[in-house]
């Protein structure tokens, strides 16, 4: 369809929109966290490095990431700390940077200051982090107080059929505790995510 928008369109419309207010008025607090959104966005959309090094990350997609986290930090800085937004902002963008442990400072420090924080789910990031750092169990445990908090949640219910799939990978196939841990995965997790999105 001729007349139909791509991400891309978008992406540049809400470019020109912030470019303008930023003329405007270039120290309007919130435009800071906006323009970090619009970054993450941004590099997002970028296409996957084809370094053959995993967790590489395209030399474009970092600048635009590092760009983002210098936007976070700006909204941070004029909220005296107190925009827990721009907190998790700057946690994913460090996050997106394979800066794993200071991304994990972020989320719970976010998680610190606002516990009834749901969305976004700090407690999703805290199980990211865990999980890159190679703390799987305390990644789940992060997912499973998500789920409990937003029994809904599409997302803590795929990371954590995630969790069971890879918990399945470490036993022989044919023992028992494999069928047990890919049918905890499959139809406790997924399938549920699966109802989630579909809204059923």
């Amino acid at each position: 369809v001729p007349e139909a928008k791509t991400k891309e369109y978008y992406l540049q419309l809400s470019t020109s929109t912030l470019n303008e207010a930023l003329r405007i008025n270039p120290s309007f607090p919130p435009l800071f966290l906006a323009r970090g959104v619009l970054l993450l966005l941004k590099a997002s959309l970028q296409p996957p490095s084809k370094s053959a090094a995993p967790g590489a990350i395209d030399t474009e997609k970092a600048e635009i990431l590092r760009s983002g986290l210098r936007s976070f930090e700006d909204a941070i800085r004029v909220s005296q700390g107190r925009n827990m937004m721009a907190v998790m902002g700057k946690s994913r963008a460090l996050y997106s940077l394979g800066k794993f442990a200071e991304a994990l400072e972020g989320y719970q420090d976010a998680l610190h200051k606002m516990p009834d924080l749901v969305d976004p789910d700090p407690r999703i990031g805290i199980g990211c982090c865990f999980w890159q750092l190679g703390f799987k169990e305390d990644a789940k445990a992060a997912w499973e107080r998500a789920l409990e908090i937003s029994p809904g949640s599409k997302i803590a219910n795929v990371l954590l059929g995630l969790f069971y799939l890879d918990a399945s990978a470490h036993v022989p196939t044919n023992s028992p505790e494999f069928i047990r841990l890919y049918k905890k995965a499959m139809i406790e997790y997924v399938q549920n995510a699966f109802k989630a999105d579909k809204g059923v």
